[in-house]
C-alpha cells in the first residue's frame, strides 16, 4: 500500500539532544542532592537494562545520547522483540552519572517500548498486507517524534505529523461546510500538492461522498468480494462474525442507495 505521509524512521540528532537536555534539567533542576552525598567511586559500574515483560524494545538512540562517554553493549536493537528477563543492554559508566540519568532513561524507554509493543500486537492481529495500522496526532505534548518513531518500530505507520502535512476534513469541519464537493474543489485548486482525507464513521457517509453510481457500486462490490474472501480464510469464529457483519452493512448501503431518503447506520456489534 502507498505511504501517504512522511515516516519517522529515526530521531533527528538535534531534536534528541535538545529534548534530553530539557528532560535532565527538569529532573535534576540545579543539582542531584542524593548524588552529592554518595561517596566518590573512582571505578566504573555496570548497569543492565532488563525487560520486565515481553516487549518490543525502543530507546537505542536515547541511551547512546545520554551516555556518550560510557561503554554500551546492545544485545537488542530498536524494533526487536525481547522476552521477559532478557538483558537489553549493558552500560559501563560512572556511578553518579548512571544514577542521575536513569529516571529520564527509564521513563522514555518504558513509554516508547510500551507504544511499540501495543502497536505490534495490533499489527500481528490484523496480519494483512493491504491494511495498515496508523497513528494519530494524539501524542504526548513535547515528544511527538519519539512516539511516532515508536509506532514505526512496532511495525505501524505514521499518519500526518502535523496539521500542515495533510488536509483532513472531519465531523467538526462538516458543521460549517455546505457543500463537500465545492470544498474539495477549492482545496485541490489552492493546495494541489497536499493529500486530502475525509473522515467518516458510517458506511453511508462513504457512499454519499462518491459522486458516480457506477463508482459506488463497483467499490461496494469489490469490498464485499474481498471481505468474503477474508472471511473464508479466517479460522476464528469471532473474526468470521466480524467479516459477516461488515458484508451485511455494505449490502445495506447498496440497497439504501436506491432510497436516498434513508440512512444506513453502523451499530456496535454485541459479540
Amino acid at each position: 500500500m502507498k505511504t501517504l505521509f512522511s515516516q519517522i524512521t529515526d530521531i533527528p540528532k538535534n531534536y534528541l539532544e535538545n529534548k534530553l537536555k530539557d528532560f535532565l534539567k527538569e529532573d535534576m533542576h540545579h543539582l542531584d542532592l542524593s548524588k552529592k552525598y554518595i561517596p566518590k567511586k573512582e571505578k566504573s559500574f555496570y548497569a543492565h537494562l532488563v525487560a520486565e515483560e515481553d516487549l518490543i524494545f525502543v530507546g537505542q538512540p536515547i541511551i547512546q545520547e545520554l551516555f556518550k562517554k560510557a561503554d554500551i553493549n546492545f544485545l537488542f536493537q530498536d524494533g526487536e522483540e525481547c522476552r521477559k528477563g532478557a538483558i537489553i543492554c549493558s552500560i559501563n559508566g560512572h556511578f553518579k552519572e548512571l544514577l542521575s540519568k536513569e529516571r529520564v532513561l527509564l521513563n522514555l524507554i518504558q513509554r516508547l517500548s510500551g507504544i511499540a509493543s501495543l502497536t505490534n500486537q495490533y499489527v500481528k492481529h490484523i496480519n494483512k498486507k493491504n491494511i495498515k495500522i496508523l497513528d494519530t496526532r494524539k501524542t504526548t505534548p513535547g515528544i511527538r517524534l519519539f512516539e511516532k518513531y515508536a509506532v514505526k518500530m512496532g511495525g505501524g505507520h505514521n499518519h500526518r505529523l502535523n496539521l500542515y502535512e495533510g488536509i483532513m476534513i472531519k465531523d467538526n469541519h462538516f458543521v460549517t461546510i455546505n457543500s463537500i464537493n465545492e470544498t474539495l474543489k477549492t482545496i485541490k485548486k489552492k493546495n494541489p500538492e497536499k493529500k486530502i482525507e475525509i473522515e467518516v464513521d458510517r458506511f453511508d457517509q462513504i457512499v454519499k461522498l462518491r459522486k458516480e453510481t457506477n463508482a459506488k457500486e463497483n467499490y461496494i462490490s469489490s469490498r464485499i468480494a474481498q471481505l468474503m474472501d477474508d472471511m473464508n480464510k479466517a479460522h476464528d469464529q469471532h473474526d468470521k462474525n466480524w467479516y459477516n457483519r461488515l458484508i451485511q452493512e455494505l449490502d445495506w448501503v447498496r440497497q439504501v442507495e436506491k432510497r436516498p431518503d434513508h440512512n444506513c447506520y453502523m451499530e456496535k456489534a454485541g459479540w
